[in-house]
């Protein structure tokens, strides 16, 4: 089986340089002289002439070959020039790529960053609109219990006022504006209580000075005296501070209390009324709203002593009165119920 030699372009050189080695010599022994004995045979000269023609074709097949040895070297060249070439390319496309490719790992941790700081800004937006949303509900509900307590006030006012005009009425006084602390002493007690007090008016007017520059010591005074039961005492110096308009909301407060303690619950509800218009924060709101709801009850008022032990409850749930009041006011107490205190 003949064997195929294959040209490539690594091969080629090297068989030319075999070519250009050999021919020299060949051609030498071609053209050589023949011999003494090569001259005398006719058919040896002859052969010389053949070979001379076929060294003549050699020659040119041997040109042709170096042609085409260069011809593929110039083409070697040319695919090594392409290759290179080609081969930049990628080098610069592959570079191109990894800038490409670290561009863009750039752009997706950018991208990572800013979605983390859109999801922590929704989370914020979120707790923020939440809080929105519970503040206005708070503010909601501010504002009802605003309303809810303006009207429980404008509630006990048209109580208080209608409670008093019924008391006028009862006690066939005119309807006129709210009588002055001496007009309701002389129209509200009876003869024999005016009596005792212009008794006690003219038996203790001198136990005291009424000067207007100790109002805080004969107030410290009236409160120390009402403390020991020593009610009669207390009250004129009370009476004689109203005058004066010195802490009108806590004078009347206490009026309220001599008179209740006194068990003249018609005066205790117009002292307590009094109070409340001129204070309606004080500390001792809770007492004069219980003290006030049992003078109705007292007095057989039955409706207005429920709505006050209503309202006890609703301003002042925690307090000692509130609780005694929810007691009270529950459907199943029982009928035995708590007794001013």
């Amino acid at each position: 089986m003949r064997q195929t030699i294959k040209f490539s372009p690594h091969n080629v050189g090297f068989y030319f340089l075999i070519g250009v080695m050999i021919c020299p010599f060949l051609v030498s022994f071609l053209l050589a002289e023949p011999s003494a004995f090569e001259m005398q045979s006719g058919a040896t000269k002859k052969e010389l002439r053949s070979l001379k023609t076929s060294s003549k074709n050699l020659e040119t097949i041997i040109a042709e070959l170096q042609n085409k040895v260069i011809s593929l070297d110039q083409s070697q060249d040319g695919i090594k020039s392409l290759f290179e070439g080609q081969t930049l390319k990628i080098k610069n496309l592959l570079d191109s790529s990894l800038a490409q490719e670290n561009s863009i790992k750039s752009l997706s941790s950018v991208q990572d960053t800013h979605s983390t700081t859109l999801k922590q800004q929704s989370d914020l937006l979120t707790v923020l609109k939440d809080r929105i949303d519970k503040n206005q509900k708070a503010i909601s509900d501010l504002n009802k219990k605003i309303d809810d307590v303006a009207e429980l006030v404008e509630r006990i006012n048209s109580n208080l006022i209608t409670q008093f005009e019924l008391i006028k009425k009862n006690l066939e006084i005119p309807l006129t504006d709210t009588p002055t602390l001496d007009e309701s002493k002389a129209k509200i007690s009876s003869p024999k209580q005016q009596a005792h007090s212009k008794e006690s008016k003219t038996s203790t007017t001198d136990t005291f000075t009424k000067d207007s520059s100790k109002q805080k010591e004969i107030f410290t005074q009236a409160e120390s005296l009402y403390k020991k039961g020593k009610l009669k005492e207390a009250k004129q110096r009370f009476e004689w501070l109203m005058e004066m308009k010195y802490r009108p909301a806590n004078t009347l407060y206490l009026l309220g209390e001599i008179a209740y303690k006194e068990k003249n619950y018609q005066e205790a509800v117009s002292f307590y009324k009094k109070s409340a218009l001129e204070n309606d924060k004080a500390n001792y709101m809770p007492i004069l709203l219980w003290h006030t709801a049992w003078a109705f009850r007292y007095l057989k008022d039955f409706q207005n002593y429920q709505k006050f032990l209503d309202s006890l409850i609703y301003l002042y749930p925690n307090s000692e009165q509130g609780q005694k009041a929810k007691d009270i006011r529950k459907p199943t107490k029982d009928k035995n119920e708590y007794r001013n205190k």
